[in-house]
């Protein structure tokens, strides 16, 4: 049986975190989460005060993948989520990507052949800040936005 994924990009300060965190929350069945470490990536409030000064969280659902998800990922990939399995029987995986990632990338890495019988690419959400969404378009982030609601 494959894990049911779900990808959420978006630029960062969209609320991507926020999210994710009140789905955890609010869902009945347990929701890991994987964290593709940008520099742009802060923990929720609630969750950096529960984490203390090593900014990591102390929830066995949570684990940060080194590298880059879009384009170094496969074995950080494969090792991040070994790690979360050892921690909880996980009915869903949401994986949060940078600001800087490329979402189509990582959806072909999972449909690739190392992935494909071990999760289900289930949906694709893209946050973005809507009164930030002008100005981002007429900045240097526009081609993140175009290829991340693509």
């Amino acid at each position: 049986m494959s894990l049911a994924v779900t990808l959420v990009t978006g630029l960062r300060g969209a609320g991507k975190s926020r999210l994710i965190a009140r789905w955890r929350e609010s869902s009945d069945a347990p929701v890991a989460w994987l964290i593709d470490q940008g520099d742009d990536f802060k923990l929720p409030a609630a969750l950096r005060a529960s984490a203390g000064a090593a900014s990591e969280p102390d929830d066995p659902g949570i684990e940060r993948l080194g590298g880059c998800a879009c384009c170094t990922a496969r074995p950080a990939f494969a090792a991040a989520v070994r790690r979360l399995m050892r921690r909880g029987a996980w009915s869903h995986l949401v994986v949060e990507l940078n600001a800087g990632a490329h979402p189509a990338n990582f959806i072909d890495m999972l449909r690739g052949a190392d992935f494909v019988d071990q999760f289900r690419l289930i949906e694709v959400v893209s946050v973005i800040a809507a009164d930030r969404l002008a100005a981002s378009l007429a900045g240097r982030e526009a081609p993140w936005i175009a290829e991340q609601l693509a």
